[in-house]
């Protein structure tokens, strides 16, 4: 139910070929897709490739898209 399969294996055997399964999880890549709604106005639709972790949405998202947009609209 919670999608993970269980593999009973012996003492010593937990990275043994035989109890590793290859896969891709959620079957391969993402897109991110990101724009800012507030008081009736909104940021650009902007596109994101990778894994986003929390430098990433400074670097990528605070920095240059939101903190603008509150400047340029007094917020």
């Amino acid at each position: 139910a919670d999608g993970r399969q269980r593999v009973w294996r012996c003492a010593g055997e937990r990275s043994a070929d035989v109890n590793v399964v290859d896969r891709v999880a959620h079957g391969g890549g993402g897109v991110m897709v990101r724009t800012d709604v507030c008081y009736g106005q909104r940021t650009q639709v902007h596109f994101f490739d990778g894994i986003l972790n929390a430098q990433r949405y400074c670097d990528k998202i605070l920095r240059p898209i939101v903190v603008p947009f509150i400047h340029d609209h007094h917020l």
